[in-house]
């Protein structure tokens, strides 16, 4: 593939972000997914051939219920850690990386391309156009079940600008999409190993859709079109709801503060004067 420099003018971030790595090697993606599938391949054998028939047999108890809430929590825990892993916000730098990655194999879904599709998002923020998941007047039902499929189709943009859509450019992202496929379901499988099927059902389960509904959520409703079709992003903090999660988890609906300051790993520290709320675009309900 000829390099081709991207139309997008705004700098990525951080020298050496993984959005820098993306515009520079149009392999990045494919690597970073073929190794993980791979990881992912050796774990599932390892456990396969160490652990015995009896660990995998189901012995649901009535207290495994009790580990429902825990996984819930530990989901939206891992959504607010990926997001500021991306943004390397934690101390020291070098554990971004780290706490990024765990929280990407505990959503299936990776580090690499989460953290690309996001800074995209930071780029553009509900530009329907170049935004991975604006709202734009959607109803929050066909959004969330869009929301993933919309992520995907910008960072497939994203790519073939940058590397031209070519033959062989659309072989090697095939053959990527094919690595992220089995290697998601691989991590699946990995993780039902790690913990056998009561741990599985009842905590990482329900930990793994929490993250899901939370991001649809959040996304949505954080990123509102206004009745002159502009948009704004909000900082939420209305109700109880917006209040208890702003408490437990770092601040993360307070999204106009983040966008304003991305860098602040709990967005209700960002001062929030009438000036800069203005130049930030944002409003507190």
């Amino acid at each position: 593939m000829n390099g081709k420099r991207s139309p997008m003018k705004k700098k990525s971030g951080r020298r050496g972000s993984l959005l820098s790595r993306f515009r520079k090697d149009p392999y990045f993606l494919l690597k970073y997914y073929g190794l993980t599938f791979t990881l992912s391949l050796v774990g599932v054998v390892a456990l396969l051939a160490v652990r015995s028939s009896e660990f995998y047999s189901l012995d649901f108890r009535l207290w495994h219920i009790l580990l429902i809430p825990a996984g819930l929590y530990l989901g939206v825990h891992s959504a607010v850690l990926l997001h500021n892993a991306a943004h390397y916000n934690i101390k020291p730098r070098w554990l971004n990386r780290f706490l990024g990655e765990l929280a990407g194999f505990h959503q299936l879904y990776g580090f690499a391309a989460w953290s690309v599709a996001h800074l995209v998002h930071h780029m553009y923020p509900d530009d329907l156009e170049r935004d991975p998941h604006p709202p734009d007047g959607m109803e929050f039902g066909p959004y969330f079940l869009q929301m993933r499929t919309m992520l995907r189709n910008c960072l497939e943009k994203n790519y073939f600008a940058q590397w031209e859509d070519t033959p062989r450019s659309r072989f090697w992202w095939k053959v990527k999409n094919a690595f992220g496929f089995f290697g998601m379901w691989t991590r699946m499988a990995l993780w039902f190993l790690l913990l056998g099927p009561e741990l599985f059902i009842a905590f990482y389960l329900p930990s793994y859709v929490a993250t899901i509904v939370f991001f649809a959520h959040f996304n949505y409703f954080t990123h509102r079109t206004t009745d002159d079709g502009s948009s704004v992003i909000l900082n939420l903090d209305h109700n109880l709801y917006y209040k208890l999660a702003n408490r437990l988890f770092f601040g993360i609906y307070y999204h106009g503060n983040h966008h304003h300051r991305p860098s602040y790993i709990n967005p209700m520290d960002v001062p929030t004067d009438d000036s800069r709320r203005k130049r930030g675009g944002q409003v507190t309900v």
